[in-house]
Parts: structure tokens; sequence; C-alpha cells
């Protein structure tokens, strides 16, 4: 059975480079082959953004799907329950991540343990303060599998931050990340393998 890997994006901006950078991860996750990809991002998920954590319910306490308050944390938490592993591809603002991402990984809890993680950051010098900020959360707040921080950062040329140009998955900058990137991604299917041996 094939892999689901999910891409969640870090920018839920309709203008993002975040769909050209996710677009060519998924390129090269699909060509080691034995995966389903599945977007994470408004475009693909009408039910996205989440929004802030307005009920009483707080995630820890929740067991199952249906126990959430609201139907669109009721969508995710089944949806990412149903994933083998996930990239988080994410820009840096202001010296860490969005506020979007962080509403999508706080609405939920038991759902993230253990599943193997990886990050991508972006930004005009690779937005790594956003991935260390990321770690503290997944791995220490959520228990999650970090496969890999601080290996893929990204550095966009100024074209992509301060113009009109947006990055698309042709983007011969990319070119550069395209070996450890490749292998990022092994080791997140080899850990996403070693978990399901392990059942």
């Amino acid at each position: 059975m094939a892999a689901r890997i999910g891409i969640l994006y870090g920018s839920f901006r309709t203008r993002s480079n975040c769909e050209g950078i996710a677009s060519w991860v998924a390129t090269h996750l699909n060509a080691l082959g034995g995966v389903q990809v599945l977007h994470l991002s408004p475009a693909h998920l009408p039910y996205l953004p989440l929004g802030p954590i307005l009920h009483n319910v707080i995630p820890q306490a929740v067991k199952q799907p249906s126990d959430y308050p609201i139907a669109s944390a009721q969508e995710w938490s089944k949806l990412i329950s149903s994933l083998d592993g996930l990239i988080i591809v994410s820009p840096q603002y202001n010296l860490s991540f969005s506020g979007d991402l962080k509403n999508c990984l706080d609405h939920l809890y038991h759902e993230w343990k253990d599943l193997p993680v990886v990050i991508a950051t972006y930004g005009g010098r690779g937005g790594g303060r956003a991935g260390i900020h990321l770690k503290e959360v997944l791995e220490h707040g959520l228990k999650a599998n970090l496969i890999s921080q601080g290996e893929l950062e990204y550095t966009l040329p100024v074209d992509y931050i301060r113009g009109d140009e947006r990055v698309n998955a042709g983007a011969a900058f990319l070119a550069d990340y395209e070996q450890k990137t490749i292998e990022v991604l092994r080791k997140l299917l080899e850990a996403v393998q070693s978990k399901r041996d392990a059942k």
C-alpha cells in the first residue's frame, strides 16, 4: 500500500512562494515511488484555514475525531490520522512561522504523536529560525517523530521576495537543493517503513 505523505503549507497567502516549493518537493517525492502525496492547503482543503481555537475542549482531552466540537477540526483530525508521514513547507515570518500554521498544529494533539515529520523552510536566508521554532513545537510539544530540521532551508532570490515573481516547480535556483532534498525525502520514507514494520 502506498505511503500517504502530506505536504502542509506554512503560508496560506493566495500568491505565495509556498505553492511552487511544495509542488517541487512533491515532484521529487513522487519520483521515489510508492507514495500518495496530499497537498494540505486552502486550495486543496476547503476547511482551511482553521482559525484560532475558541472552544473549551483542549486537544489533549480529545480521544477521537467525533469528540472535537467543530466540524473542521473533526475533518482535520481524520486527515492527519490517515497520514504515514508529513512534510511542512514553511516561510519565515518575523523570525518564526505563520499563525495559520500554528493553528493547524494546535487544533490537534494525539494525532501528531510519533508521526514522521520533515521541516523544510524558505526565505531570504533560508528560514532557519522558523525551523527552530517548529522543531520546539513538533518535537517537544506535540511529540512528533522529527526526521529532519535544518537540512532543507531554501534561500530565495530577492525577486521572489520583494518582486511580483513567485517560485514555480521549475525555478532554476531549486536545482542547488535537489540532492539534499532527495536524501531527506528518502530518510522520511525509511522512517515511515520502520513505523509500519513495527506495527
